[in-house]
This record gives structure tokens, C-alpha cells and sequence, in this order.
């Protein structure tokens, strides 16, 4: 259920501890019952908020303004608005991953380049999933949409003058195996006093 705790809070602030409990209570119970509204039925209300027949009778009028009470149930627009949209968006989900994922051109707009494309492609998954011991998952060494990468010079002189090396760079330049190019790493031992 998302939360617009900013809507939320500006929409509640006018009532008690005790009101605005009850008041997410209600909402909470009517998102678990697949945003159905609840019956107008005021011993299963006062269920739902956990207080007594008598505390929900005091109660209800206040919260009684922030619903709809239409065909006998507690209808929130806003939350049921909400329940449609989440719906809608895990079924689009639901499709994509059948079809293998999001599609790559979901407006259906001829490549122009389409060798060009399968070439940046096969590039980016070949990096993306390289193996990383240091810590136990595949390295989005080339993450798409991702932060630039730090260039091996600045990673080797920081490394050199002290600084820590970050698992996903790989093995740093004291352990066999380095990512970065091998001058880059003679001359960071060299400085770092390893060889």
C-alpha cells in the first residue's frame, strides 16, 4: 500500500492520537481486503480499530467525514483509486516478465542501426556479468543508467595514497587478478610502497 505520509499527515493533523489510529486502521484493513470497502457495521469497525462498541460510537462521527458511506460500505476514493493503479501496474509487470522482461522498444519504432545496437548489447552484458569473489554477486561492473564509472587512474591513486578499494572494482592492485591495466597497478604498488 503506498503511504503519502506528507497527504497523510496534512489531511489529519486536526485529530486525535486516537482518531487517527482508528482512521489508519480502517484504511489498512480495507487495503488488505483487496481495496473493498468494509461494511457499514459498526461492531466490525470497532473490531477493526481495536476499540470497544462504545469508544468506536464516539469515534465515528469524526472519521465518518473522510469516507463515503455508499450502498452500506465505507467507500475512500483515494484508496481505492490507489488499489486500481497498483493493480493495473503488477498486471503490466506480470505481462512483461512472461514476454522475458520490459520490452527494449515498447513503441514499436524501427532501429535505424539495428548491428550497432546488438554490438553496444553484447558489450554491456559481457561486462555486466562478471563474477565478483569480493562480494558474492555478479557485479554490475556496467550498469545501465548507473553512475559513471570512476576511471582507473583516479581508483589506482587514491588506492596507492591509502584509500579503500572497493569490492566492485575487483581484485585491487597488491592481489593477483587487478581489472585495472597492469602500468596503472605497477605504478600504484610502486607508490604504495608494495613493490
Amino acid at each position: 500500500m503506498p503511504l503519502y505520509t506528507d497527504a497523510l499527515l496534512g489531511d489529519t493533523l486536526h485529530l486525535s492520537v486516537d482518531e487517527f489510529g482508528a482512521y489508519c486502521l480502517i484504511l489498512f484493513a480495507t487495503w488488505r481486503n483487496n481495496g473493498e470497502a468494509l461494511p457499514d457495521d459498526d461492531r466490525k469497525l470497532a473490531r477493526v480499530c481495536r476499540v470497544s462498541d462504545y469508544r468506536w460510537k464516539k469515534l465515528r462521527p469524526t472519521l465518518e467525514r473522510f469516507f463515503k458511506i455508499i450502498d452500506g460500505k465505507w467507500h475512500q476514493k483515494r484508496l481505492e483509486r490507489e488499489w486500481k493503479y497498483v493493480q493495473e501496474r503488477a498486471e503490466v509487470s506480470r505481462a512483461n516478465g512472461l514476454k522475458g522482461g520490459r520490452p527494449r522498444n515498447p513503441a514499436g519504432i524501427p532501429d535505424p542501426n539495428p548491428a550497432e545496437t546488438q554490438q553496444q548489447s553484447t558489450h554491456t552484458h559481457t561486462q555486466s556479468y562478471i563474477y565478483n569473489k569480493y562480494n558474492n554477486n555478479l557485479s554490475a561492473h556496467a550498469r545501465e543508467g548507473g553512475p559513471p564509472e570512476t576511471p582507473w587512474p583516479n581508483r589506482c591513486r587514491a588506492w596507492a595514497e591509502g584509500a579503500r578499494w572497493m569490492p566492485d572494482w575487483g581484485p585491487p592492485p597488491d592481489e593477483p587478478g587487478c581489472w585495472a591495466p597492469a602500468k596503472l597497478v605497477t605504478e600504484a604498488r610502486k607508490q604504495r610502497g608494495g613493490d
